[in-house]
């Protein structure tokens, strides 16, 4: 924003400044330069500190107030987990599959069948997650510590690996390693 133009017209309606008037052109500028610096300056203060709009250290400030670091990959996601968390109202299942947005992955909570227990599954993802030693401690700040959590994890079932293969030979030729094999599912 250019303030010289505004100041201009301020000081001239009160009467201290005239149009082209050259004592006053340089502080005028000198002024209204330090105005837009100080508005830039507001302005990414501003777009930071609300989670909905924060890119960078406002993001990595509003996680640190939660006290969890979200296992996300990008700043939207980022985004997204952080506002998850800050959406936490209640201890239903919706509450608590809301709440689960803020672990940075797609994660999944359900009854397990037994008071007391909830199973958590990651929706679209083989295999034991990245860095999911984090990643659980983070889903066990979101759901209720009264519950007992198991973790329900998605692979190759071995229906599913003797239509990819058919053989072992086959097997031997994909150059994939167990790891691989195991979460060499079609999501």
């Amino acid at each position: 924003m250019q303030h010289a133009p505004i100041l201009e017209r301020i000081f001239a309606d009160c009467g201290v400044y005239r149009a082209g008037a050259r004592f006053a052109g340089a502080e005028l500028n000198t002024v209204a330069a330090e105005l837009d610096r100080l508005f830039l300056k507001i302005e990414s203060l501003e777009t930071e500190s609300l989670p909905t709009t924060a890119r960078g250290l406002g993001l990595e400030q509003w996680g640190a107030l939660l006290g969890l670091k979200p296992a996300a990959g990008s700043t939207e996601e980022l985004r997204a987990s952080i506002l998850a968390l800050l959406g936490i109202h209640g201890f239903t299942l919706a509450d608590m599959n809301a709440g689960l947005g803020g672990c940075g992955l797609p994660a999944e909570v359900r009854e397990a069948g037994t008071p007391g227990v909830v199973e958590v599954s990651f929706p679209g993802t083989a295999g034991i997650p990245a860095d999911f030693d984090r990643l659980k401690a983070v889903i066990e700040e979101i759901l209720p510590c009264h519950l007992e959590i198991r973790y329900a994890f998605w692979f190759m079932t071995w229906e599913e690996w003797e239509k990819l293969f058919l053989t072992f030979e086959n097997l031997d030729r994909s150059g994939l390693s167990w790891a691989d094999i195991e979460t060499h599912v079609r999501l």
